[in-house]
């Protein structure tokens, strides 16, 4: 089973990004948490506000 951290690892490496509505289907509900300690490991992600079709989201984008 893979841990929180390396799911969301995986997610930016194979598809650039992930959103909050991603990771709260998969039960991570402290993704902004997950991100900072991802961040401190050395990663560079940008985050930002997305318009969807049925409101916003927030999108992490990893920047290589």
């Amino acid at each position: 089973m893979k841990t929180q951290e390396q799911w969301i690892v995986e997610q930016l490496q194979t598809k650039g990004y992930i959103t909050r509505n991603q990771a709260l289907r998969r039960y991570i509900s402290r993704l902004g948490a997950r991100i900072c300690d991802l961040r401190q490991a050395g990663h560079h992600i940008i985050g930002e506000w997305i318009k969807t079709k049925n409101g916003r989201d927030y999108k992490y984008t990893l920047v290589k």
